[in-house]
């Protein structure tokens, strides 16, 4: 389960670039949006742009303005950069609604 992982995981390893995606994608999947959303934007890049795409998800779920900007970036990232990842096959029609609802 997700609390073993974390507990059993060697923290010299927690501190290691690799180890920010699986640990982000635990903290989403607890809902500690801050948590996820820091160790995203601090990973290596992914070969399918997964990154970009769960920093996304993990910013639509909060309420703030600045986070619903970040998603609407890490989408056109997505598209931009990684435009044959199955992560990006509506990551432009996503960024454009987020626009749209923003100007509203």
């Amino acid at each position: 389960d997700l609390t073993s992982l974390r507990t059993e995981l060697d923290p010299k390893v927690r501190t290691l670039p690799y180890a920010r995606f699986p640990l982000a994608l635990v903290a989403l999947r607890q809902g500690e949006l801050v948590v996820a959303d820091m160790l995203l934007r601090d990973c290596p890049p992914r070969d399918d742009g997964s990154h970009l795409y769960f920093l996304a998800i993990t910013n639509l779920q909060r309420s703030d303005a600045l986070a619903i900007a970040v998603a609407e970036a890490a989408f056109r990232r997505l598209q931009a950069e990684y435009p044959t990842s199955p992560y990006a096959l509506y990551a432009a029609h996503f960024a454009a609604q987020i626009a749209i609802a923003i100007a509203k």
